[in-house]
């Protein structure tokens, strides 16, 4: 069972992957995902760069109604077959705040697939957003 929380992960981000409204980043791409029950709140994927090529990627959480505690940003990449091939998350922030985000650098090509956003909160994944990486 001490698996469990991170199989839970990894089976909600590949959900997501699967799921999520989908933008195509011929360029810079964003996304965004409703958060739970609250309209306003949002879970956002931002991808700067062009076609494959992959600046920078940001995961942010944007909630000025619900300002959830204890979270986690995901940014995860996975190809065509919904592989993940990598990952970058952010370090827990114990604090009550109504935007969060988290920045990762790649200045890479990276695979044609999907690069997704998603938020824990108190432990439990939420869905987010993805674009669609093209060539």
């Amino acid at each position: 069972m001490r698996n469990f929380p991170k199989l839970l992960t990894v089976a909600v981000v590949a959900l997501a992957a699967v799921i999520a409204p989908t933008t195509a980043a011929h360029a810079d791409a964003n996304g965004c995902t409703q958060l739970g029950s609250w309209i306003t709140d949002s879970v956002c994927i931002a991808v700067v760069g062009k076609g494959q090529y992959v600046k920078t990627a940001t995961a942010k959480l944007l909630a000025p109604i619900g300002k959830p505690c204890n979270t986690k940003l995901y940014i995860t990449f996975f190809d065509l077959k919904q592989t993940k091939y990598s990952q970058s998350i952010s370090a827990s922030d114990s604090k009550c705040q109504s935007a969060r985000f988290h920045t990762q650098s790649y200045y890479a090509t990276m695979r044609v697939g999907r690069v997704c956003a998603a938020v824990s909160i108190n432990g439990a994944m939420k869905l987010g957003a993805c674009v669609s990486i093209v060539k």
